[in-house]
């Protein structure tokens, strides 16, 4: 799958539509021949684009190999590349660039070649990067082995979490520790005590008996003091640990998943068996600047809790500034973002952006693009 991936060549991904049972749709280009897209057109199948803000023969598509070459077919209602209109003969767009027509939002992007959004349990991506995660998630499926999920805080990396955990197809707990929160002793005898209750997955008592069966997560894995470290190594390589007061080991079906950032580093204790098979199973976990072709479909999640249930949608110039933004601090701030929009537009059922959001995107837009216009050829 990720060779896949790795060989796909540039092609359009449809991100947004005003009539979202089209998001996810692709238009596979072959190289150097012209792809007309418009309404009717075959390329992107007959009611796509079957729009009257459509023309039928739209826009000319053509690869060449690392860009697409864009010719405006002189439509009534015009295209538009990364926000600004499209004008002459052979424009050139990249990866990462967004076309608009009529009614959808195009991104320019890898495509994979089944066709189908990559999905795994409570992970959906409609793009290159999240294929790459759910192959990694479908792997970790497949054996017991240790697994360690990198990734900037706030990427999604508790998703991928519970998304191995579900594809494993284990009975047992998803449980949760964290070095950060108490000290090497403390913690160890949070994890081989006998439990005092099952209510509490994060950090509970007797987190090794109550994730029998299951999975053990463990964040800020850098701050772990050596007790903890021989007793993950004994976990994952012995399959035993001593519960507290007992005088002999016991047998312990527990898969470890650890979590760290992308800045940091197994920490030097940890035996080589557990490092070795911890790097061999590692999962990164994309920011969001890296898969902004999610970034509306998340936010419509979002705003679906925000506003308490369905019915409130996101407009096309709305899911345009959402991709335009490269969210340096990842879900935190796009949650803060939907909840704001929320608040700001209680009547609509469309929301719109705002002049702040304009502000921060047109902050953001040398980061993304520079200069924010069409590229000429």
């Amino acid at each position: 799958m990720s060779n896949e991936v790795n060989n796909a060549g540039l092609g359009l991904l449809l991100f947004w539509h005003d009539e979202l049972r089209f998001v996810g749709m692709r238009v596979h280009l072959p190289e150097g021949e012209p792809v007309v897209i418009g309404r009717g057109q075959g390329a992107i199948g007959e009611t796509a684009l079957a729009n009257p803000r459509v023309s039928r023969r739209h826009l000319e598509v053509v690869r060449m190999g690392d860009r697409l070459a864009l010719t405006e077919l002189g439509s009534q209602n015009g295209t538009c590349l990364n926000g600004a209109t499209l004008r002459g003969p052979r424009v050139s767009a990249f990866d990462g660039d967004v076309i608009s027509v009529g009614p959808a939002l195009f991104m320019v992007r890898r495509l994979r070649r089944d066709g189908s959004p990559p999905r795994a349990g409570n992970l959906v991506g409609l793009g290159d990067e999240m294929a790459r995660v759910v192959a990694a998630v479908d792997r970790a499926a497949g054996v017991w082995e240790p697994v360690l999920v990198v990734g900037q805080r706030g990427s999604g990396r508790g998703r991928v979490v519970r998304a191995v955990h579900l594809a494993s197809g284990r009975d047992g707990r998803l449980v949760r520790v964290s070095c950060r929160e108490a000290s090497d002793d403390e913690l160890l005898r949070r994890l081989v005590s006998e439990p005092s209750g099952f209510g509490d997955v994060t950090m509970p008592a007797g987190a090794l008996r109550v994730a029998s069966g299951g999975t053990l997560r463990v964040d800020d894995i850098e701050r772990a003091g050596p007790s903890v470290l021989r007793l993950l190594a004994s976990v994952t390589e012995r399959g035993v640990y001593r519960p507290e007061g007992a005088p002999t080991d016991v047998r312990c079906d527990v898969r470890l998943v650890v979590v760290a950032d992308v800045s940091e580093v197994l920490p030097p204790g940890m035996s080589p068996g557990l490092r070795r098979r911890l790097e061999q199973g590692t999962i990164a976990v994309p920011s969001l600047a890296s898969r902004v072709e999610d970034i509306p479909g998340i936010a419509l999640e979002l705003l679906e809790r925000a506003s308490g249930g369905p019915g409130v949608t996101l407009s096309r110039e709305l899911a345009f500034s959402l991709v335009r933004y490269d969210w340096p601090n990842n879900a935190p701030e796009l949650v803060s973002v939907v909840e704001r929009l929320v608040r700001e537009q209680p009547t609509t059922s469309v929301l719109q952006p705002p002049a702040w959001l304009d502000e921060m995107v047109r902050r953001a837009d040398g980061r993304r693009w520079a200069p924010h216009r069409p590229r000429e050829t």
